[in-house]
């Protein structure tokens, strides 16, 4: 397969995973964690109302941030608890804590809703956080909201990330490729059209030839379609070192993808 066809590929696949990433990130709720039977899960979320100070002294900073396991469990717990989910508290950091969720073998398939309490709090309208249970990873690919994950398995970054590379390889061969075209055309006296744009009686062009060239103001310069065929002929308008700029009739069939070329190089290809 050549480079043209797997640049375009490979862009698609970039586009479709970041847009299966967006779709995936809708529609997982927030306060959703998926879990197997009989596997540990990392959880997080945050705390409501006033956050309890940890009673740890020292700086603001290192008050705020707790990560000793004694101390955790007399500033969160969970209610209601449910048998064969244990949920052990690793960091509580302002607002935002963070656990390890573990299911035990056994435990029935469905949803455990559960909240996470400081000490003042008896209970809670909301937000209520909830475990959903499966009781085999098969089974808890086949329901992830990514489509990516449930037909391969693999999260649909981790296709970004091996993609990235091979088309930043590929972009670069390419244009290094155009860049080394463009001199050898240039070398025979043929140049691509950097500029073509419409006015009210004529195109007005600009042309990859100039002074280095040996173009010069006045000079008879040749259109050429992109297969090298003479299309028509205009006049060097006005000339710098790299470029010149043209007046073309209306009526003559140019394209951005035609060439320039000095009228001794025209049959040149």
């Amino acid at each position: 397969m050549t480079a043209k066809r797997i640049y375009p590929l490979l862009l698609v696949l970039i586009l479709a995973a970041m847009l299966d990433t967006c779709v995936a990130a809708y529609r997982t709720p927030k306060r959703l964690f998926a879990a197997v039977a009989g596997e540990e899960t990392a959880i997080s979320g945050q705390l409501e109302g006033q956050v309890v100070p940890s009673g740890a002294g020292g700086t603001i900073f290192s008050e705020n941030k707790v990560t000793r396991p004694a101390l955790l469990k007399t500033l969160l717990r969970v209610a209601p608890e449910h048998r064969g989910l244990a949920i052990r508290f690793v960091e509580r950091n302002g607002r935002l804590w963070r656990a390890v969720l573990t299911v035990q073998s056994g435990v029935a398939e469905g949803d455990y809703a559960f909240q996470v309490l400081q000490p003042s709090e008896v209970g809670l309208n909301e937000p209520t956080y909830t475990v959903r249970v499966f009781g085999s990873a098969e089974a808890r690919q086949a329901s992830d909201p990514s489509y990516t994950v449930r037909l391969t398995g693999i999260e649909p970054w981790w296709l970004i990330l091996a993609a990235f590379p091979p088309l930043v390889i590929l972009m670069a061969r390419s244009w290094q490729t155009s860049r080394a075209e463009e001199r050898r055309l240039r070398r025979i006296g043929i140049g691509t059209i950097y500029k073509l744009a419409r006015r009210k009686d004529h195109w007005e062009l600009v042309g990859g030839l100039g002074h280095a060239d040996g173009l010069r103001g006045g000079d008879p310069v040749d259109l050429l379609r992109p297969d090298h065929a003479v299309l028509a002929e205009t006049t060097v308008h006005s000339v710098k070192t790299d470029y010149f700029t043209a007046y073309v009739d209306l009526a003559v069939p140019v394209t951005p993808d035609c060439l320039v070329a000095r009228r001794s190089a025209a049959p040149a290809s």
